[in-house]
Formats: C-alpha cells, sequence, structure tokens
C-alpha cells in the first residue's frame, strides 16, 4: 500500500489528517514561509494525539525559513530542539543541512546519527543540493546519506512542485535502489498524486491538503488548515494503484 504523510501545521490538522485516513504526520508551523520548527505544546498534545491513533509523527526540526545553511548560533537551535523531541519521545524528524556551497553537510549529519535515535527524513534541502551539483553526485549523496540512517528523502525532484520533477524523482528513485525511500512532495493534490506515483515509482507520497480557513467576522484573519475531503479524495487515488 502506497503511504501517505500528511503535513500539519496546527493541532486541528492533525486530527483531520488522521481522521481522513494518514499513515504519517509530519508537524511544522509557517507554511507561509515553507515550514519551521513548531512550539513545544504543538509538539506535545499532537505527540498524544498521534499515539492514541497509533499514527507516527515526525516534526519539522528548522529553526527559520530561507537556506539550509545554519550558523554556529542557529545550530545549537536545532541540537536544542532535537533534544526537547528526544526528552519527548517524537517518532521521528524532517531535517536538511547544506554547507555554505549547497553540499550535504555531512559533519552535522553526522552529530545528528551519534545524538538522535529516532527515525529521519532529509527534508527539501536535497532539491536545492541536486540543482547546484550534476547527476553524478546524486547518487554518492544518496548512499552517504543512507549510511547516516536516514529513512527517507522528501523531495519534489529540484522543482518547484513535484509533478513538474516527475522525470527527475523518476530517476532519484532507481539511483536509490530502494535503500531508503524517496518521497514526492510539493504541489501533491488529489489531481496529480497517483500520476507522481504511477510515473516515479515511490511509494509514500506528502501533500499539505490543506483549505483557507477565514476567521470571524469575515476578513480579519485567514489561516490554512487541512482539509479533510482533499486527504480522503488523495487517499482514494493511491489506493487504487496495485
Amino acid at each position: 500500500m502506497i503511504k501517505l504523510e500528511v503535513a500539519c501545521n496546527h493541532i486541528q490538522s492533525v486530527e483531520t489528517a488522521i481522521n481522513a485516513g494518514a499513515d504519517r504526520i509530519e508537524l511544522f508551523e509557517n507554511l507561509a514561509d515553507g515550514g519551521c520548527t513548531p512550539s513545544y505544546g504543538t509538539i506535545k498534545i499532537s505527540l498524544e494525539i498521534c499515539r492514541s491513533a497509533n499514527v507516527p509523527l515526525f516534526v519539522l526540526v528548522r529553526p527559520r525559513s530561507g537556506c539550509f545553511y545554519y550558523t554556529e548560533a542557529e545550530w545549537q537551535v536545532i541540537q536544542t530542539d532535537l533534544q526537547i523531541l528526544e526528552e519527548l519521545g517524537v517518532d521521528g524528524v524532517v531535517c536538511g543541512f547544506l554547507t555554505a556551497d549547497n553540499q550535504i553537510d555531512f559533519n552535522r549529519l553526522e552529530w545528528l546519527k551519534n545524538h538522535w535515535s529516532g527515525r529521519v527524513t532529509f527534508h527539501r534541502a536535497f532539491d536545492v543540493f541536486i540543482q547546484h551539483q550534476p547527476e553524478i553526485e546524486w547518487k554518492n549523496a544518496i548512499k552517504k546519506i543512507t549510511r547516516f540512517g536516514v529513512e527517507r528523502i522528501l523531495t519534489s525532484g529540484g522543482k518547484p512542485t513535484a509533478f513538474e520533477g516527475v522525470n527527475t524523482l523518476k530517476k532519484l528513485v532507481q539511483i536509490s535502489e530502494n535503500t531508503l525511500s524517496i518521497q514526492p512532495g510539493s504541489g501533491v493534490n488529489s489531481e496529480n498524486a497517483g500520476y507522481i506515483i504511477k510515473n516515479t515509482g515511490a511509494t509514500e507520497i506528502h501533500a499539505t491538503a490543506k483549505k483557507i480557513t477565514t476567521y470571524q467576522p469575515v476578513g480579519s484573519s485567514s489561516y490554512f488548515e487541512a482539509d479533510a475531503f482533499e486527504i480522503e479524495r488523495i487517499r482514494e487515488s493511491i489506493d487504487l494503484i496495485r
């Protein structure tokens, strides 16, 4: 069965996604800027919800938006957040570290392997890497990432959306040789999820499946939340794939 991970930016979305059929939750905040590390309270309560439903919770560890090259001070923030997540017993983290010249930062991945006992998804920092490096380097990077205990790479194939990156995603799936999972993400919806899976060979997919909700009085404020109907439609479309 193809696994569906739903990215959620608050508690209500976590509950909605689980009830609509998500296999795993990625928790984050600051959707408008691509996601950052959520608050302690959001993580703690989300973990309780996920545990009661037997659904794994992965938390995004990213101290700010922008590039994936972090200063020493930012790295200390990341290390502190990871320690807190370890103490809480979160199932996994979603993170990615690059050097100043857009190479994978294997020194920091080594630190992660030695100090984090849970599961790891390397996120879309990988898209920046493949945009700046030749294909020959992709395979070497995937082999090394695997040795550091990473179980999947969340990627759009170096394009703005996974739909646009289908051809590259297919290459990455082939290059990985099942040593880790290539998980398409970005712009995934009920109209294209099945196409992306069929044309890449991926075995799991990542979607935000969001809708805009306006806080009353009308026009005063709006926010994104998970759309149960859209998640159900994505679930149905990928469940048809054999």
